[in-house]
């Protein structure tokens, strides 16, 4: 009969000991990795994967617009202007992009962007009009803002506006319908500046990225060594004796 108490008791020293260097071990690499963060670039990699956003709690902001120019997609969400799936300015309102030559203009409600092929932003300039920019369009080969009685053309070389000659119709900007596909890209792009590496790291590390649980299990793996602890202690004395 004694041997089944002390078989329980082995496999429980097992069992605890076993979390306890679950929990230890996850506390000293995250730590580690803390301590280099800047030096693993954490902060500028995203690690808004489905299951850690699912922890959270937190789903994708919506695509307020979206424009389809030079073979990229150049879209507002979440406040940030994304180009294809990475974010390349904050932003407001996103009035439209165009393809002029090989780059691509984009106009928001406060300046204008250039980007080169493959949607590397090149220049970005503020604008100053006498009245709000409300779309951006072609007339030709020349970029046209308009502001609502007044047009003005754009000198991309200069990036600045000055008043537009009498033309035909420009061609406006119009916004593209996006797949599923490139909703969630853009989405997870806006959600990976929030929750990047750095911040999932010491959010697990600290226990908040479990709400509620995080404390109970640093509690329980503190239990459990305390129980070690005591437990191989008095193991210790006792075979002294």
């Amino acid at each position: 009969m004694q041997g089944r108490p002390r078989r329980w008791t082995r496999r429980l020293h097992r069992l605890l000991g076993l979390a306890s260097c679950v929990f230890l071990l996850l506390i000293a690499v995250t730590g580690l990795a803390l301590n280099h963060a800047d030096r693993l670039g954490l902060s500028q990699r995203s690690a808004a994967a489905p299951f850690v956003l699912a922890l959270y709690g937190v789903d994708a902001p919506p695509v307020d617009v979206a424009f389809e120019a030079g073979g990229s997609t150049y879209a507002l969400a979440g406040g940030f202007l994304v180009v294809d799936d990475r974010i390349v300015a904050e932003s407001r309102e996103l009035l439209g992009a165009i393809a002029v030559g090989r780059d691509v203009l984009a106009l928001t409600d406060e300046e204008l962007l250039l980007f080169a092929p493959g949607g590397a932003l090149v220049e970005r300039a503020s604008l100053s009009l006498p009245a709000a920019a409300r779309r951006l369009g072609t007339d030709g080969d020349v970029a046209v803002i308009d502001a609502g009685a007044l047009l003005f053309e754009i000198d991309t070389a200069a990036m600045n506006a000055r008043p537009a000659a009498e033309s035909g119709a420009p061609d406006w900007s119009i916004a593209a319908t996006l797949s599923d596909g490139q909703v969630r890209q853009i989405g997870t792009a806006v959600l990976g500046r929030t929750y990047n590496g750095s911040r999932v790291l010491n959010d697990l590390h600290s226990g908040r990225l479990f709400p509620g649980l995080g404390p109970l299990i640093a509690d329980l793996a503190a239990l459990c060594l305390v129980y070690l602890a005591a437990s191989g202690l008095y193991l210790a004395l006792r075979r002294n004796r």
